[in-house]
């Protein structure tokens, strides 16, 4: 297995799946409404992804 950085291409959909598992797992195992888990992971997701693209803290 060889492991790379992602492309600039691949990342809004990178961003977009994750964001929606992240949200999903929220409301099946942590019991927060859909609407209000889709808000929070949308929040977290912006602080982590500032306009779409790596921040210094999501870069390796």
């Amino acid at each position: 297995m060889r492991v790379r950085p992602i492309t600039d291409d691949e990342l809004p959909g990178y961003i977009e799946t994750s964001m929606r598992a992240y949200a999903e797992d929220k409301h099946t195992n942590g019991g927060v409404p859909l609407d209000e888990a889709f808000r929070q992971a949308e929040q977290e997701t912006a602080q982590l992804f500032p306009r779409g693209r790596l921040s210094p803290a999501t870069r390796c």
